[in-house]
């Protein structure tokens, strides 16, 4: 390497390390207000109402897939420069499918209530007004990307930090004013004009639609393997909501998917990763420091996610019973399933963002596909016989058996090495795990059990995790956590 690029490169690192410093303070204030709100949400809104909103999220997280286009990822992960009108022909194409699909949402509705076909109509509502939401998503994408390119959290975390306060806060105060489900459409219409307000206030220039498609084929193609891709990762999740929801109906949906929402707190931390990882494995020299650098990265999450799961096992049922009331105990049981999902998704999470940057989108395809077809050909017999559980257990299931297809592609042993790298996280999370809930089950109340477990499984974990763990795990969350935004620390890439 020579001595520009070394310069470039640290520059490149220690914007990732100050990205992620920003994105980590965002995740632990939206945290922190979320599980407050989501209290306030529980208590406020049935699990029917929360069934039919999340009903209508899976269709619209289906057709945003359509409206990206794959391009946002694409221009982000191409190493040479962008041209202004590549931006404005990005943006053009997206709000034209938005637009369009808002049209057909509009006229199918109108079909099936002319032909008298029997529908729920809230849930009918409830699509049509979030649906709004696809244009904005479209604007903002492309208005973003520039940003995320030079890793310039420092103007986007505020963004996103605004947007999430956003919806949270006023998603609890309409739920608390008896609104039901219809607290998501007011809190998804504040989000979006909060979030164009900040995004404005914080891009260096924006995109404005053109008149010229020039070029919009070739824009097109380079943007399907990552659309496609991000059709087959969802598409399970998809599939499992309409069978819920079709067979089971909007309360069990409702259960499950709280349930999954609970669990997965941790994973935005994980995404954060992903992230900033994206663009910074995409400027890596060589396939071997890529897949070094994942491996490290991977380890040091892992240690991280298996103090949630041990806290998560231990004070479920507690915590539940006394933070969201008795109507959310039967997901309980679901949502310990779904934490011990939590590892395997996070490797494919860090895999996948390895394998894009070096540019096999097409093994991210393939891997999505295949564990698409096997959550589906597994959930659904699992749905169909034992309840909403069939969900977790279909999809660690499904996970489990095409976790080798994540990491196609990153070189001989990369799994293993990133498997034993992690082993011994299993070590203080079990112990974690039946101390605490041993404790917590000695406790008088639910109040007073989901404290002990808790006390009990984190100073378990700590003690544990310190006393063995390798030294390249702590070396490795000291490079990546201890930077904060303009502090003086050295500024090499992530190890």
């Amino acid at each position: 390497m020579t001595a520009p690029q070394e310069v470039a490169a640290r520059e490149l690192g220690g914007r990732a390390r100050r990205g992620i410093g920003l994105l980590l303070t965002r995740h632990a204030v939206t945290q922190a207000t979320s599980l407050v709100t989501g209290i306030v949400v529980a208590r406020s809104v049935l699990p029917e109402e929360l069934g039919r909103y999340f009903a209508a999220s899976a269709v619209l997280g289906a057709l945003s897939v359509l409206v990206d286009l794959g391009i946002a990822a694409r221009l982000v992960q191409r190493s040479e420069g962008l041209e202004a009108r590549e931006l404005r022909l990005a943006l053009t194409l997206q709000l034209v499918v938005a637009i369009a699909l808002l049209g057909g949402i509009l006229f199918a509705v109108r079909g099936v209530e002319a032909a008298g076909v029997a529908h729920d109509a809230e849930l009918v509502g409830l699509l049509l007004l979030l649906a709004l939401d696809l244009v904005y998503q479209a604007w903002r994408s492309v208005q973003a990307i520039e940003l995320e390119r030079q890793l310039r959290y420092e103007r986007l975390a505020p963004v996103e930090l605004c947007e999430q306060l956003t919806f949270a806060i006023t998603c609890a105060a309409f739920a608390f004013a008896g609104w039901g489900a219809w607290s998501f459409v007011w809190a998804t219409w504040l989000r979006g004009a909060a979030g164009a307000m900040t995004l404005c206030g914080a891009s260096t220039s924006l995109a404005w639609p053109t008149w010229s498609l020039a070029g919009a084929p070739a824009i097109l193609r380079a943007g399907r393997p990552f659309q496609v891709a991000s059709f087959f990762q969802g598409l399970a999740g998809w599939t499992s909501t309409a069978v819920v929801a079709a067979a089971l109906g909007p309360a069990e949906l409702g259960l499950v998917n709280w349930a999954a929402g609970q669990a997965r707190r941790p994973l935005p931390l994980v995404g954060i990763f992903a992230r900033v990882a994206f663009p910074y494995f995409s400027r890596l020299e060589s396939p071997e420091a890529v897949t070094a650098a994942m491996t490290r990265l991977a380890s040091a999450v892992l240690a991280g996610l298996g103090l949630w799961i041990a806290v998560l096992v231990a004070a479920g049922e507690p915590a539940v019973r006394f933070l969201f009331t008795e109507r959310w105990t039967p997901a309980v049981p679901a949502m310990i399933a779904y934490a011990a999902t939590l590892g395997l998704d996070a490797l494919i999470w860090l895999a996948a963002a390895a394998q894009n940057a070096r540019g096999l989108v097409y093994l991210a395809t393939r891997r999505a596909a295949a564990r698409t077809a096997a959550t589906i050909g597994i959930t659904v017999p699992l749905l169909l016989t034992w309840g909403h559980m069939g969900a977790p257990v279909g999809y660690f299931i499904a996970v489990l058996v095409t976790l080798p297809l994540s990491f196609a592609g990153l070189g001989p042993g990369s799994l293993a090495r990133t498997l034993s790298s992690a082993a011994w996280v299993a070590a203080p999370t079990t112990l974690a795990a039946l101390l605490g809930a041993w404790a917590g089950s000695s406790a008088l109340g639910p109040a007073e059990g989901a404290l002990a477990a808790v006390g009990v499984a984190a100073a378990t974990y700590a003690l544990v995790a310190w006393a063995i763990c390798p030294r390249e795990v702590r070396e490795a969350a000291d490079l990546l956590l201890r930077r904060a935004p303009g502090s003086s620390a050295p500024t090499e890439g992530p190890s």
